[in-house]
């Protein structure tokens, strides 16, 4: 292996490591700009940029191959330098008003899949290296494979020590610094290289703001900065992007990702404003021990301690909003967090719960939703799994309640919010009924009955509500009841003592003739809609439609049909709708089946691992991270232990079968895998995802390289038939996923992407008959 070869193979490994750190910075960004759903959409973007980027390279490979070295050269150059434009155009794109839908995501498809189509023309001409032997060819996968895997978790480590601007900026200059790799440069090309590189440097300093996207103007950031909120620090995190925000004196808030307002507990608050706020009445019981989940500015905790709570956990998942309160807003706060009756924990809330051992009087589940306080639900909530809200999390709650202990969950809502509210004088909203429903199947499934365990009331203020739901262990008492009744009362009076604005209303309770009958309301709301109990197989709590959302629909129209216009279109030009071998029709649909599978069962994959490793991001880069790796070991296999094509097609149909019946398999042990082992710590979490995914992503990296070749046996130049349909299928597959998720659940999406594989098994049986 001579010298050449091997920088060759180095170029290849930075390609890759640029393109899939590149990917998973998207993801970001797009959570931060959007909502975490929209970031899965990512996949498809990507898929439908190398899609394209592959058809060109392997037209420039067959066609122009003197050029191979050159074409290499400067795709790579072209990669760093559109990752750039990219940039600029998302960060353009978050700051003008699209006229619909369309526009916007025609905008953002097209402008995120830029980059990824040099990116595809680099690794299609690549993998064609000229002369090359099979060793050969494995190696340069071998080189794109490691590159892939250190790239899908690079984000992590740079994080801390940058932006995801800054990590994009990265990814262009290490593509850039790739170019030289591939082909042979004097010194005046370097020279201007190393100035394109010095380019990019200057443009991100000097027009820095150019480079960095703001959030929607649906989120709750972009209206503090409109109303002349002072930004005061912003941080980048493995979780989320964090600003510090100074909406007016003596107020500080953190907003997470752009949306989520979290607001520092101020150390000068007085007693009589600590008691006179509605959450106030959760200490009614005189708890002793309590669990704040997300804890974030210490609001909660302060008044946990001053009503006397000996030991309080605070559980906050992003570990940048303790430390700023405990260093920066330490004086602000008080030092709540440095209270010795304070146990601070980083971690998912749901997740620590359900591993703690130990039983607590009060659970406070304060993650409201807060980004419905400036947006109508329908706007950003839609895609929002919140699985803090569902059956499950509810029976969590319930288990770990000592004997007199009570569980409160607060949400909020906009009165002015149409999709949402059914009764705006009631107060019925149809998060209030779901809510109701869920907690009402978790206590049935616990054994208990939600008439002597459930408490629901609200306190309204000119256009919002907060809804109370308190899950007391012990039966609730006459006496229990009055206490919570004359508790509120109180505080309504006090709080009209201003401004008569602050209703306090009791909705649900034993002991209690309330006016509202939630049972018979669910029956009066139109057919379309439904507040059927949310789980964590399809934990989308805000979403209140029977069908999946519209936004969706138009997605994948739109994606199907850019990748029929610049993938399918082109190669039907160039081959003129011809087929050299009548089977190739048959293959269309093996390779269709494969594109669409794959890709919707990695993109569900991170949904349910979501819950698992409790972060959208360290799921997507897991995900991602054992999908490539381990299928392209598989990929490498197949060359291996199917060395000539005699066995080719028998051993396909053996490798379809394992692979359809291990989907299904993945299907019903992965709840098993998710509830047996949340308890353990991350990173040993992360590694049993690992090796959980590897060997279905091993299995799933082998039938395209065998279907390829039985393809190539038969006719050669059908090949690029296949790349293509099997690009266009992995552009829709995720988006797929979700939509079958949204009417049935995430593992009926999993059940769904083992039916694929097993039409792609039945397509090439018949194959089977035609050759």
């Amino acid at each position: 292996m001579d010298r050449n070869f091997v920088l060759f193979a180095v170029g290849i490994f930075l390609i890759s490591i640029a393109m899939l750190c590149f990917q998973v910075a998207l993801t970001y960004e797009f959570s931060f700009m959007f909502w975490v759903q929209v970031s899965i959409t990512v996949i498809s973007m990507a898929m439908f940029g190398l899609g394209v980027g592959s058809v060109i390279g392997y037209f420039i490979a067959k066609k122009k191959p003197e050029k191979y070295f050159s074409t290499l050269y400067y795709s790579s150059i072209a990669f760093g330098v559109s990752i750039l434009l990219s940039l600029f155009l998302i960060s353009h794109g978050s700051k003008i008003s699209f006229s619909g839908l369309t526009p916007f995501l025609l905008y953002f498809s097209l402008a995120s899949a830029l980059p990824f189509v040099f990116s595809g023309i680099v690794l299609s001409v690549g993998l064609n290296y000229p002369g090359a032997e099979k060793k050969v060819i494995s190696f340069i996968y071998f080189s794109d494979l490691v590159g892939a895997g250190i790239g899908s978790f690079l984000i992590t480590f740079l994080l801390p020590f940058s932006s995801v601007e800054g990590v994009i900026i990265f990814c262009a200059i290490l593509a850039i610094v790739a170019a030289p790799f591939f082909n042979r440069i004097d010194k005046k090309s370097s020279i201007a290289l190393l100035s394109v590189v010095l380019i990019f440097v200057l443009l991100f300093s000097v027009f820095n703001s150019s480079f960095i996207p703001e959030p929607s103007k649906e989120k709750y950031l972009y209206k503090l900065k409109a109303s002349g909120a002072k930004v005061l620090d912003t941080k980048w995190t493995a979780v989320s992007r964090v600003d510090v925000v100074r909406e007016k004196e003596n107020l500080i808030k953190f907003i997470v990702n752009g949306a989520y307002p979290v607001t520092a507990s101020y150390g000068n608050v007085s007693a009589y404003g600590l008691e006179n706020d509605p959450r106030y009445i959760m200490f009614l019981t005189q708890p002793k021990s309590m669990v704040a989940i997300g804890s974030g500015g210490g609001i909660e905790v302060r008044m946990a301690l001053h009503a006397g709570v000996e030991k309080v956990t605070a559980v906050e998942i992003n570990p940048f909003i303790i430390e700023h309160m405990k260093n920066e807003l330490a004086d602000f706060s008080g030092r709540v967090y440095y209270d010795t009756r304070v146990a601070t924990i980083i971690e998912d809330g749901r997740t620590y719960v359900h591993r703690s051992t130990e039983r607590y009087d009060l659970i406070e589940n304060g993650v409201i939703g807060s980004v419905a306080l400036v947006v109508p639900t329908q706007a950003v909530l839609t895609f929002q799994d919140a699985y803090v809200y569902t059956v499950e999390a509810n029976k969590d709650w319930w288990r770990h309640l000592s004997p007199n202990g009570v569980a409160l969950v607060l949400l909020y809502a906009r009165m002015d919010d149409p999709y949402n509210v059914i009764d705006k004088e009631r107060g019925v909203t149809y998060t209030l009924l779901r809510q109701y429903f869920t907690v009402k199947k978790a206590l049935l499934e616990e054994g208990a009955k939600p008439e002597e365990h459930l408490v629901i009331f609200r306190f309204a203020e000119a256009s919002s509500q907060t809804e109370y739901t308190f899950i007391f262990k012990e039966k609730v008492t006459p006496s229990l009841v009055k206490g919570l009744v004359d508790a509120a009362k109180k505080i309504e009076e006090e709080k009209n003592r201003a401004e008569k604005i602050y209703k306090f209303e009791l909705l649900f309770a034993p002991h209690y003739d309330s006016s509202l009958n939630f049972e018979e309301i669910s029956k009066t709301i139109p057919e379309h809609r439904s507040v059927s109990p949310a789980i964590d197989d399809k934990p989308f709590f805000y979403y209140t439609e029977n069908s999946p959302p519209k936004e969706l629909h138009q997605m994948l129209f739109l994606l199907g049909f850019l990748t029929f216009v610049f993938i399918v279109l082109p190669i039907m030009a160039e081959r003129r709708l011809k087929f050299e071998y009548r089977a190739s029709l048959y293959l269309l649909a093996y390779f269709l089946c494969l594109g669409v599978g794959y890709i919707l069962i990695e993109a569900v994959l991170i949904q349910k691992l979501t819950l698992f490793l409790g972060r959208p991001a360290y799921a997507f880069q897991v995900v991602l991270f054992s999908m490539l790796v381990f299928s392209g070991i598989g990929s490498f296999f197949t060359g291996v232990l199917i060395p000539s094509n005699k066995e080719i097609l028998r051993k396909t149909y053996l490798i379809l079968a394992v692979t359809s019946l291990a989907i299904f398999a993945c299907a019903l042990l992965l709840p098993k895998l998710i509830y047996g082992y949340m308890h353990l710590s991350i990173l040993k979490k992360v590694l049993l995802s690992i090796a959980f995914l590897a060997p279905l992503a091993v299995l799933m990296g082998m039938p395209f390289p065998t279907g390829l070749r039985i393809t190539s046996s038969l006719s050669d130049k059908d090949v690029i038939w296949m790349y293509g349909i099997n690009g266009a299928g992995s552009v829709i597959g995720a988006i797929v996923g979700i939509l079958i998720a949204f009417s049935y659940g995430y593992s009926y999406s999993l059940f769904g992407g083992g039916i694929i594989y097993s039409l792609a098994l039945i397509t090439m049986l018949v194959v089977g008959t035609k050759i």
